[in-house]
């Protein structure tokens, strides 16, 4: 009985701490330096005794179904639509602002051989020239070519619509439409034959253009022809010439804003025409609501639709 109260004090008992003792494990064997194995020769892909349990997720590929149809020619040209008008548009407000900032460096020169200005308001007017200027010029370069491929995509449809096989080539036309010179002729050309397939004229007729083609035409035609004399007239240094370049300026950025505002009704009027008549384009339009329209007449009350 006197065995248990002495065991709980022999285990309460603190030891004393100088013969406090602390074990160190060590491996009876020392451990053998590891070496670097040199890798021995290539033997070829692994080899397995039957088929692996692991490995890629098995796909189906995809069916000639699921793949999507290529763009009709309808399409091509409803796309290229879309990216010339807005393009026309901020190229016409972009020239009528370079045209305004024109104005105003002509009002300077001509004030300012009796009075002196300011080098902020001479600064202002420059950096409006030049912005307006590389804005116009990179919308023009830009719209040109978006022109150039709804001319093609449009002459695509009117094929496929009508049957009626153009009368010269896409590479004709496009050639037409870079070679100088020529590019004052053909652009009326084309679009005047692509008018009269849309209008399903005769095909022994001589195409002849409408009056809005007709304006596009000569349009163009000036568009063209007044850079290129503003360009010449730069080399004369006189006060008198130089005043005269602004003003020449200023109707070469005029003429770009008619042929950008003419532009975007050429556009709209062939593509209404190339449209085709089944309504398939208007396929998932929903109306949504009619504004400002008549009230529709309701039949008086006792009445059957028959009027019996």
């Amino acid at each position: 009985m006197e065995s248990a109260p002495l065991l709980s004090r022999l285990l309460s008992m603190q030891p004393d701490p100088q013969w406090s003792v602390e074990w160190v494990a060590s491996s009876p064997v020392p451990p053998a330096p590891v070496k670097n194995a040199a890798p021995g020769p290539y033997t070829g892909p692994p080899r397995y005794p039957a088929v692996p349990r692991w490995g890629f997720p098995f796909y189906k590929p995809l069916s000639l179904a699921a793949m999507p149809e290529p763009a009709t020619p309808l399409q091509r040209m409803w796309a290229m639509t879309g990216l010339v008008i807005p393009n026309m548009w901020l190229l016409a407000a972009c020239s009528l602002a370079l045209a305004a900032a024109e104005v105003w460096r002509y009002l300077l020169v001509i004030t300012g051989d009796d009075r002196a200005f300011s080098a902020a308001l001479v600064n202002t007017s420059d950096a409006l020239v030049i912005s307006a200027g590389v804005v116009s010029l990179l919308l023009s370069l830009v719209g040109t070519c978006f022109g150039a491929l709804w001319l093609l995509r449009a002459r695509d449809q009117a094929e496929d619509r009508y049957g009626v096989r153009n009368p010269r080539s896409n590479r004709q036309a496009l050639l037409g439409l870079l070679i100088p010179g020529l590019n004052l002729v053909r652009p009326g050309q084309l679009l005047t034959e692509l008018e009269h397939i849309a209008i399903e004229a005769p095909t022994d007729k001589r195409p002849r253009p409408s009056r809005l083609v007709l304006s596009w035409w000569i349009a163009w035609a000036i568009g063209l022809l007044l850079p290129a004399v503003t360009l010449a007239w730069n080399y004369f240094d006189s006060p008198q010439a130089m005043a005269d370049g602004i003003l020449l300026h200023i109707l070469t950025d005029i003429a770009a804003a008619v042929v950008a505002v003419l532009t975007v009704q050429v556009v709209r009027r062939l593509t209404a025409l190339l449209m085709p008549s089944d309504g398939s384009i208007l396929a998932g339009v929903r109306v949504i609501a009619v504004n400002d329209a008549p009230a529709p007449p309701l039949r008086p009350a006792g009445k059957s639709p028959n009027g019996r």
